[in-house]
C-alpha cells in the first residue's frame, strides 16, 4: 500500500466528515468536559449514546468503543443539505441522525469502578435509552474493554429489526510491516468488502499511528479482535467510534481517539 497516498485519503475523508456534519469524537469529548462535574447529565445530540460513552470513558478510564446503527428510516434522519446546493443537486442530500435526548443521574455512579461494574452501569444506561431512543444497544466486555453496538434499529419501512455489529464479520488478511494507519485501513477495507458498504477512515491520531509499525495477520477472525490487537500494540489506551453516514451511498467512518481519564471526575 502507498502510505503517502493513504494519508491523503484519510485527510480527504476527515474533511468530508466535517462537511457532512458527522461528529468528531475528539471535539465531543471536549464539549462534555463541563458536564462531568454535574450530577444530572443531560445530553441532546444526534448520537446521545456515543456521548454518554465518552463520559463513562473519561470518568473511569476504561476503553468503551461505540458503533452506530444504520440510520435508514426517514423519521430518524434530518436533512442538513444547504438549500442552494439542494437546488443544484436535487438527488444529493446531507443527512444526519435526528437529535435525541438522554438524561443520566450520575449521583449514583461509583467513584471508581472495575470493568465489570462499568459494564453493569453501561447496560443500565442503554436500557434506559432503549425505551425511547431510535435504536437499542448492547454492551459486551472483551479482555477488559467494553464494546457498545446496535442490537435493534428501524428499517426503511419503520419496522424494528435485529442488527449485528459490522465488526463481527470475519476477515482474512496478511500485510507486510506497515504503519498503524495502513493497518487500520487494511482492516476497514476488509470489512467493506465483506459487508458491501464502505468503511472509511475518519478522525485518527495520525502521529501515533503513523509512527507505529506492525504486521496484520488474520485468518477468519472477527474484525473487532483484529482491530483491537493492532491498537493494543501502540501501548496507548485507544478507543473507537464507528459512525454511519446515511444517504444514497452510505458509509461508515472509523474514528479513533485516546482515552482520557479525568481523575476525581465525580467529586
Amino acid at each position: 500500500m502507498d502510505e503517502g497516498r493513504g494519508l491523503k485519503r484519510i485527510r480527504s475523508v476527515a474533511v468530508g466528515l466535517i462537511a457532512s456534519a458527522l461528529l468528531s469524537t475528539e471535539g465531543s469529548a471536549e464539549a462534555l468536559t463541563d458536564s462531568v462535574a454535574r450530577e444530572l447529565l443531560s445530553i441532546h445530540d444526534p448520537r446521545p449514546v456515543a456521548q454518554v460513552v465518552l463520559v463513562l470513558e473519561r470518568t473511569y478510564g476504561h476503553v468503551i468503543t461505540y458503533e452506530d446503527p444504520p440510520f435508514v428510516y426517514k423519521d430518524d434522519l434530518v436533512d442538513m443539505t444547504d438549500p442552494q446546493y439542494a437546488r443544484e443537486h436535487p438527488n444529493d442530500r446531507a443527512m444526519t441522525p435526528r437529535t435525541g435526548a438522554l438524561q443520566v443521574d450520575r449521583s449514583t455512579w461509583p467513584m471508581a469502578a472495575h470493568v465489570d461494574d462499568v459494564t453493569t452501569l453501561t447496560r443500565s444506561i442503554l436500557q434506559q435509552y432503549g425505551r425511547t431512543g431510535v435504536a437499542r444497544f448492547r454492551v459486551v466486555e472483551r479482555e477488559g474493554r467494553l464494546h457498545v453496538f446496535p442490537a435493534k434499529a428501524r428499517n426503511a419501512e419503520g419496522e424494528w429489526v435485529e442488527r449485528q455489529s459490522v465488526l463481527d464479520v470475519p476477515i482474512t488478511l496478511s500485510t507486510n510491516r506497515v504503519s498503524g494507519v495502513a493497518a487500520v485501513m487494511a482492516i476497514t477495507d476488509a470489512v467493506s468488502e465483506r459487508i458491501g458498504v464502505r468503511v472509511l477512515i475518519g478522525s485518527v491520531p495520525l502521529n501515533l499511528l503513523g509512527n507505529y509499525q506492525c504486521e496484520v495477520v488474520a485468518n477468519a477472525e472477527d474484525a473487532r479482535t483484529v482491530l483491537t490487537r493492532v491498537l493494543r500494540g501502540t501501548n496507548t489506551q485507544l478507543s473507537w467510534h464507528l459512525y454511519y453516514g446515511p444517504g444514497p451511498e452510505p458509509s461508515y467512518f472509523m474514528n479513533i481517539h485516546a482515552v482520557s481519564h479525568a481523575v476525581n471526575a465525580l467529586r
